[in-house]
């Protein structure tokens, strides 16, 4: 869906110099080029998981990420972002108060 905004994220983290991966969760029909990878000119440290079926999947990749990058533009508190932060995930552009 483009207001998840994967295409804009995808076409940042090629500009980091990092060898960390990107991993992107859902089943959205994301149909940009980035999205759909092509042989062999897709950056390898990018990896689409598609849909994540567990809890305790989900969980493990919040627990293990470095960061979480939440991309969704629309209004509202997304579930997603509360999960990431729950899991104690740093969120960049998300204010903390407490």
């Amino acid at each position: 869906m483009p207001e998840n905004n994967a295409e804009l994220i995808v076409k940042a983290f090629e500009h980091v110099h990092t060898d960390r991966l990107l991993a992107i969760a859902g089943t959205a029909n994301y149909k940009s080029q980035v999205c759909r990878p092509t042989q062999g000119d897709e950056d390898p440290r990018v990896r689409f998981l598609g849909h994540v079926a567990t809890i305790e999947h989900m969980k493990e990749l919040h627990c293990n990420a470095y960061a979480y990058v939440h991309g969704h533009s629309l209004g509202g508190v997304n579930p997603a972002l509360l999960k990431a932060l729950g899991c104690g995930n740093c969120c960049p552009g998300v204010e903390y108060s407490i």
